[in-house]
């Protein structure tokens, strides 16, 4: 986590280029429409200037928002965007829900939900996306394992933390198969929060 342009600019430099930059609030749920991430920083000028303009656009998107600084993380490889969270539905407690991730989340609206605990595997191959993880038109096949485990992963959590409210993680990289999964962004709602 950055505090300042130099900060970040060391941070990247320690990690190792490209890296990505990205605003750490608690206030922002949508770090992309406010302008808070840069993604491809290729060396020191451009770490220095893209924490400059987050915090600037930052600002301007919701003036006097808190901030707990800038992250600063390596670029994440190619992979499938998904989205992975759950809540505590107050009928049918812990739901998890699976769906496609990244930016076009809301757009695609290809996001499956279930009540816990769940059959083997099944949430992820109701996906309309499902095709893309398994090699569909050409692509590599996807480490659909991984993103199986993951979901299985974020269930018990929500079954064992009754205290959890809300958990999303978006998006979830899936990479090659046999290359597991990244957690590229996440929000964790606790209650009495």
């Amino acid at each position: 986590m950055a505090a300042s342009e130099q900060a970040a600019a060391e941070i990247a430099a320690q990690l190792g280029y490209p890296v990505a930059l990205k605003i750490s609030s608690p206030d922002l749920l949508h770090k992309t429409e406010a302008g808070g991430v840069v993604l491809g920083v290729q060396n020191e000028q451009e770490a220095r200037s893209a924490y400059r303009a987050i915090l600037q656009r930052v600002q301007a998107y919701a003036p006097g928002i808190k901030t707990d600084g800038v992250l600063v993380t390596p670029m994440a490889r190619d992979g499938v965007e998904v989205i992975l969270g759950g809540r505590r539905d107050e009928v049918f407690g812990p739901v998890i829900m699976v769906g496609s991730g990244g930016i076009y989340t809301e757009l695609t609206r290809d996001v499956t939900i279930r009540v816990l605990p769940l059959v083997d595997g099944e949430i992820a191959r109701g996906l309309r996306i499902y095709p893309l993880l398994t090699g569909a038109r050409g692509r590599h096949e996807s480490d659909v394992n991984a993103l199986v485990a993951s979901i299985e992963r974020v269930s018990r959590f929500l079954v064992e933390h009754p205290e959890v409210v809300e958990l999303e993680i978006n998006p979830l990289r899936v990479f090659r198969k046999g290359d597991g999964v990244w957690a590229l962004d996440a929000v964790l709602k606790i209650s009495g929060q």
